[in-house]
């Protein structure tokens, strides 16, 4: 395999990880912000809770709906627009000014942000061989626990120097300089076509 087709495959593999690394955030942001945030928008802990429930209430509900969509539309165009959705809802969330908006906004992210992983999955299988295939899967994989590890380490530093609201802030502007980047070095997957079923006829002459 020539060099410039491995640093091609690399550029594309970090590109997919970091795509998944900002839905994660978002996903794992709220504890860390919640003590602060509760402080000055007065939440109860039950409201808290729920803020943080309903991000992956959003998630589970279109998990499958997700995937119909990516293998539907291609995945180029539905994760580019997921990006945008994140980052724009992440600006959202920095600004709201209590539970109503923080409750709809984080249901809204985890509804938007469900095609991210199954888009990154197929333009793996679609983009790399059989044998680096698996590899490929097991970097995606290290997303979830680095993403944690980064939520736990860099965001209490940004909360406790700027505030909750910065931590929303980093994220939604990362998110949206990541489609960018989404729309210049990752290729689009086959988008599903519908063949006519074969005639009975057709079925013995074939």
């Amino acid at each position: 395999m020539r060099r410039s087709v491995v640093q091609g495959l690399v550029q594309l593999v970090v590109l997919l990880w970091v795509a998944n690394m900002i839905q994660l955030g978002l996903r794992y942001s709220w504890g860390i912000a919640l003590p602060q945030a509760s402080a000055q928008l007065e939440l109860s802990g039950f409201e808290g809770g729920v803020i943080a429930s309903s991000f992956y209430i959003g998630y589970v509900l279109t998990g499958i709906p997700s995937g119909i969509l990516v293998d539907k539309l291609g995945t180029k165009r539905v994760a580019i627009l997921a990006l945008v959705g994140v980052g724009l809802l992440s600006f959202f969330i920095a600004a709201s000014k209590g539970f109503p908006e923080l409750l709809l906004a984080f249901l809204a992210a985890g509804v938007i942000a469900g095609p991210i992983f199954p888009s990154s999955l197929k333009t793996l299988s679609e983009n790399l061989s059989q044998n680096n295939r698996a590899t490929g899967v097991g970097v995606l994989e290290t997303v979830s626990p680095s993403a944690m590890i980064a939520a736990a380490t860099i965001f209490p530093l940004v909360v406790g120097e700027m505030g909750w609201r910065y931590v929303y802030t980093l994220l939604g502007t990362t998110a949206l300089l990541v489609a960018v980047a989404y729309y210049a070095g990752v290729p689009n997957t086959h988008v599903e076509q519908t063949r006519e079923k074969p005639s009975f006829r057709e079925g013995f002459t074939n």
